[in-house]
């Protein structure tokens, strides 16, 4: 855990969020490339996520600000919240899919909504690293031998410290390994990985607020703020899955795209 700033006033949580969004792009570049995605329609898909990852950047500030305002009733725009920047950017990304897409970039949409999962999960992975670097995101607190000494900072220097769950090392873990999950998905052509993403985040996400100590107040009684939102997720997931169990749309598919 070191939260200290490193040069040019940034620290491992900068440094960490920076590499993620590198590494969606460049999973994004991989993937696409080994479906042959054509260079206009790979540019446009760039551009819009682009264009979503900086809205999202700026919805995940508001809805943390929001959730500080629910639990101390004073508004700032300080801190991040993964969940407030995956709708604000999943929203513009549409968006501007709707309006802006031609014909023939609208046959790739299938495709690249099983990219995206592959993308988010890798991106978010580097992110709860940066979240344990920079201690925010913590557990309840404990005295247990699983616990990790976090340090608090403030301006720049060393106030105090405090042990707690590591939970921002569980997440990344788990988003580790649905990294895995959702690319040997879209390897092996499934058409799935949309919601097999948002319904195995959703659930793990509910699971893991748990035991997360850092209070945000409540969006629905007896539930915090993500787990109101993990609800949404895993619905959203269940709707996309009604298809394929209908069998009105295949499981599997080829992308031979003309």
């Amino acid at each position: 855990m070191y939260p200290y700033e490193l040069f040019l006033g940034l620290t491992l949580y900068d440094i960490l969020f920076f590499v993620g969004v590198l590494m969606a792009l460049v999973v994004y570049r991989i993937y696409s490339g080994k479906r042959n995605v054509p260079a206009k329609v790979y540019n446009f898909y760039l551009l819009i996520t682009i264009i979503a990852i900086s809205v999202g950047y700026l919805s995940a500030i508001l809805f943390q600000s929001v959730y500080n305002f629910i639990e101390t009733g004073v508004f700032e725009l300080r801190g991040m919240t993964f969940l407030g920047g995956l709708i604000g950017g999943v929203v513009t990304f549409l968006a501007c899919y709707h309006f802006l897409a031609n014909e023939n970039d609208r046959k790739y949409f299938p495709m690249m909504l099983n990219i995206a999962p592959a993308c988010i999960t890798i991106a978010h992975f580097f992110g709860r690293l940066g979240c344990f670097t920079a201690g925010c995101c913590h557990g309840h607190l404990t005295h247990s031998h699983w616990g990790v000494d976090f340090k608090i900072i403030s301006d720049g220097q060393l106030v105090g410290t405090f042990r707690a769950i590591p939970t921002q090392l569980y997440e990344a873990g788990f988003l580790l390994v649905a990294f895995i999950v959702v690319s040997y998905l879209f390897f092996k052509n499934y058409r799935i990985s949309m919601p097999v993403y948002t319904i195995g985040y959703g659930v793990f996400r509910f699971i893991i607020e748990f035991w997360r100590g850092d209070e945000r107040g409540q969006l629905i009684p007896g539930l915090s703020p993500s787990q109101a939102l993990s609800l949404g997720l895993i619905a959203i997931g269940i709707i996309l899955l009604i298809p394929v169990f209908q069998k009105k749309a295949p499981l599997r598919a080829e992308y031979n795209i003309e």
